[in-house]
């Protein structure tokens, strides 16, 4: 994290003063610089590129949970943390579709007949029109009638 840092940083200072606040050797970040990648990095990268192609094929919908399953199932031997790790570092997120969402007025909508006769002779009758209840801002519903 250390050595990180002092090379995101050293087009803008010297590689010995940041090495001097980050208290480590200059000869110490040289090394870190030319080591190989960890086993685990080299493996995260794999795995990563599974993560990302079965993101693509579930149409970015799948999360932790499911995405975890997926390589299981490819017989990769990976962990939920491990998973979500890689998904968050990655900026990797699943695509959140709200379902019955209102399109519009639907010609399959059932229609209400309402009968108006006992609220006085002025209003008798009947109508037909469809009941529609949306919720608004403060929590409740909003019952409207339209025709």
């Amino acid at each position: 994290m250390r050595f990180a840092f002092i090379e995101a940083w050293k087009e803008d200072w010297p590689v010995e003063f940041l090495c001097n606040i980050m208290q480590v050797t200059s000869r110490g970040f040289r090394a870190w610089r030319v080591r190989p990648m960890s086993q685990r990095q080299r493996d995260d990268m794999v795995l990563l590129a599974h993560i990302r192609e079965q993101h693509r094929l579930s149409l970015e919908s799948y999360g932790r949970p499911r995405m975890t399953e997926e390589l299981q199932e490819l017989n990769l031997n990976v962990g939920h943390r491990r998973v979500g790790r890689l998904m968050r570092e990655n900026g990797i997120k699943c695509q959140r579709r709200r379902k019955n969402l209102p399109v519009g007025r639907s010609k399959s909508r059932p229609v209400w007949v309402v009968r108006l006769g006992a609220c006085g002779p002025q209003i008798a009758g009947t109508f037909q029109g469809a009941l529609a209840f949306r919720p608004i801002l403060s929590g409740r519903l909003f019952a409207g009638f339209h025709t």
